[in-house]
């Protein structure tokens, strides 16, 4: 599931009759695929060879909370498994789990995650360890006049440690950054420090008709706590905090105001105890 031809071969197998689809990785995507499918009544296996899936992304209790809603929806969830083998079957297909079991459905959804398409760049002079690195502006690093936005584009986060945020939404706000830059850099706008390229990533998806909002970095998170509202609400935020005690990101269960509300405090990494000041200023 990666272009949009993805898309209308799904549509077009549901079209053909498919009433059970296979999902391979209970990631952003993956999650998102299985409420749009269960929203039209289709049976859904999710697979996923973490024990909570999403959990990197969102924190322990917000995964915990997307898998309570998955079971809900009548979603078949496996985790701790992965798919090792999908074979042609009597006009449908039998999958094989590492775990040994196996199951025939009528399609397999393959969400596996990005591998930067970046070999082109190969001698380029950039550097590639991880995607394409950028600074301020979505500025390419040492190489003036080269801007990068999207997947493969390396932002530094905290630390000056460069990361990649996989998602269409990041990759609208660095292509907006990186037009400014462009613009700037040929004296046809205001210049600016390109401080946007620094700021906490933000993204929202669906969970079930369920929209979660992330903002920050969630790479470097050991610990969390409910910042607003009480799991199992309709709406709650969680707040990850990292080994220093720091805000490293927020996560909104359906809403993204009190998230975006510490976006400041993410982006400076402040303490755990700045929040309800941080939440009374801007209520």
């Amino acid at each position: 599931m990666r272009t949009a031809s993805d898309s209308f071969r799904l549509l077009e197998a549901l079209r053909h009759g498919a009433g059970h689809i296979l999902l391979a990785d209970a990631g952003l995507l993956g999650a998102e695929t299985a409420g749009s499918l269960r929203a039209l009544g289709v049976n859904v296996t999710l697979v996923d060879p973490a024990d909570r899936p999403l959990s990197t992304h969102l924190g322990a209790t917000a995964a915990s909370w997307v898998q309570d809603q998955h079971v809900r929806a009548g979603v078949d969830l496996r985790t701790g498994t992965a798919v090792v083998a999908v074979e042609t079957a009597g006009g449908g297909v039998a999958v094989t789990l590492d775990d040994g079991s196996m199951m025939r459905a009528d399609a397999v959804v393959a969400s596996l995650g990005v591998t930067p398409a970046i070999d082109w760049l190969r001698d380029s002079g950039i550097s590639l360890s991880n995607g394409v690195p950028v600074g301020s502006g979505m500025r390419v690093l040492d190489h003036p006049g080269i801007y990068a936005a999207g997947d493969l584009a390396a932002v530094p986060g905290p630390g000056g440690i460069l990361l990649r945020t996989e998602h269409w939404g990041v990759a609208l706000t660095q292509g907006r950054t990186a037009a400014a830059s462009v613009l700037a850099d040929l004296g046809l706008a205001d210049a600016s420090d390109g401080a946007a390229s620094a700021e906490p990533p933000g993204y929202s998806m669906y969970v079930h008709g369920t929209k979660l909002t992330i903002v920050g970095w969630t790479h470097d998170a050991i610990d969390e706590a409910v910042v607003h509202g009480a799991v199992g609400e309709q709406r709650f935020t969680m707040a990850l905090v990292d080994r220093q005690g720091r805000i490293s990101a927020a996560v909104g269960v359906g809403g993204a105001r009190v998230a975006n509300r510490l976006r400041g405090l993410i982006a400076r990494r402040g303490e755990i105890g700045e929040i309800g000041q941080v939440l009374e200023k801007t209520a």
